[in-house]
């Protein structure tokens, strides 16, 4: 975990989560309002972000959907002194993956970072995966330009918009396995 934002507007809290997840050498960025949140969320880049639901200018859920609408990343976990299930589901369906009621416990924040630095790792080794995949298996262009070359690449399009199954036949050395993998990587 590199950094934590903190947006809250009761001081003593946002000040004791500050102290305590830099005692772990964590970065950690607080906000109060609405506003100076979405500007150092913008420029920081958290991993993780514990947003309040109560903030003097904007309520948590709608502090998220702005985040969002501004393609703004982390994981949300969203924190309030009221057990109220219709602001839990809002921001759950929002994108917030947790929901932690004051008085926050520090075992179960500790766990909670424990869970997002896994699935950071966890979605790097499917990003890296993926790539490999991709550059591993990455169709081979077709070259041509003979009437023949062209009827093929047009039946290509054709066939790789259409959920049918297709047979292709022909000689050795005729490019089949090039065709399959174009309208493979097509459709």
């Amino acid at each position: 975990m590199q950094k934590i934002l903190v947006i809250d507007d009761d001081s003593a809290l946002a000040q004791t989560l500050k102290l305590y997840f830099q005692s772990k050498g964590i970065d950690v960025i607080v906000s109060s309002t609405a506003e100076e949140a979405l500007s150092a969320w913008q420029n920081t880049q958290p991993d993780l972000v514990l947003l309040d639901v109560q903030l003097p200018d904007l309520n948590g859920p709608q502090l998220l959907a702005k985040a969002k609408e501004m393609k703004l990343e982390g994981e949300v976990v969203m924190i309030t002194a009221f057990q109220d299930t219709e602001a839990t589901l809002h921001a759950l369906s929002l994108g917030a993956i947790d929901y932690l009621y004051k008085p926050l416990d520090l075992d179960d924040l500790d766990l909670l970072v424990k869970k997002i630095d896994l699935r950071k790792k966890e979605k790097e080794k499917i990003d890296k995966l993926t790539y490999a995949i991709s550059e591993t298996y990455k169709p081979k262009q077709i070259i041509g330009r003979s009437k023949g070359i062209l009827n093929v690449v047009k039946a290509i399009v054709q066939v790789s918009k259409s959920p049918a199954t297709v047979l292709i036949e022909g000689e050795t050395g005729t490019g089949k396995e090039l065709v399959a993998q174009t309208i493979h990587y097509q459709a």
